[in-house]
């Protein structure tokens, strides 16, 4: 099964008369309006050969016998459907955009001149684009998805950012965060933005036991006055809860941490009155003398 370069390779070499609005689209590969569906079919090649999402990416073509992108495939079962709607889910959740983040982006980027930051849980860098324009030192970004980087390494080139003020790093979140422990490394500002730990009620106490984990070690990583933005995308745990647990953090890493702000998701997330869980996106800033 092609890789998702080879996929995306494979467009470049045909020989596609696209129009937009009636105008010729030359490099239709990359052009913006194009590029996120394209970005989308590639990344279920790249899940395709993760072995934590193969089973949902790939399936047996009922035709040939042979092992096949989910993505081409007619579903011939109930479960065949449920795999590839969960499949579309993912692959949106691994593409998208997240807009929802937009306004806190900007609130943390003003924050960041001069700063040492650490951009944990990075996927394409949005909090560390928004760093380095409020004029960041440097950034460290940190993303277990090579493809979240190389589009990050995109991001930096377009919008025109010194190489050598941001370092890429491909690894498990929480292993990277004990390694710079480790080496006692540590950091003016931390951004904490993990993907949903808890998917269902079911899933809340180990989903706290994950954000008080990374949330303890980022307090290790703080220098004295430094900041941490920390966020919970979980709808399952409220803002009451995610409190207390990044409380407990600091207190587990010895810091005398006070909140100083609050976030949660743009406007254009709103809330119902009759569905409270839709306020899912919840953070907080907090300060550690």
């Amino acid at each position: 099964m092609m890789t998702a370069k080879e996929y995306i390779d494979s467009l470049r070499k045909l020989k596609t008369r696209v129009y937009m609005f009636g105008e010729k689209i030359e490099n239709w590969v990359d052009h913006p309006m194009i590029r996120p569906s394209i970005n989308c079919i590639a990344m279920t090649y790249a899940l395709a050969h993760d072995e934590r999402y193969k089973d949902l990416m790939t399936t047996t073509s009922h035709l040939t016998g042979k092992k096949i992108n989910r993505f081409c495939h007619i579903h011939q079962s109930t479960e065949d459907l449920i795999k590839k709607v969960k499949m579309q889910r993912l692959c949106g959740q691994k593409t998208g955009a997240y807009l929802d983040q937009a306004e806190n982006r900007a609130r943390v980027g003003k924050l960041a001149a001069g700063r040492d930051v650490l951009d944990a849980f990075c996927y394409d860098g949005g909090f560390s684009l928004a760093c380095l324009a409020g004029g960041a030192a440097r950034v460290t970004a940190v993303d277990a998805s090579a493809e979240a980087l190389d589009a990050f390494r995109a991001n930096l080139a377009r919008g025109g950012f010194a190489p050598d003020r941001a370092e890429a790093i491909c690894a498990d979140v929480g292993a990277q965060l004990r390694a710079f422990r480790d080496a006692r490394r540590s950091f003016d500002l931390i951004v904490l933005d993990p993907p949903k730990f808890a998917d269902s009620k079911g899933h809340v106490e180990k989903a706290c036991r994950a954000y008080k984990d990374a949330n303890r070690l980022a307090f290790k990583l703080l220098r004295p006055g430094g900041l941490l933005a920390t966020f919970s995308c979980s709808g399952a745990i409220d803002p009451a809860l995610f409190a207390t647990v990044v409380a407990e953090a600091a207190c587990e890493a010895g810091r005398d941490a006070r909140i100083v702000g609050r976030f949660d998701q743009s406007p254009d997330h709103p809330v119902s009155l009759a569905c409270p869980e839709g306020l899912y996106l919840k953070g907080l800033l907090c300060a550690a003398p």
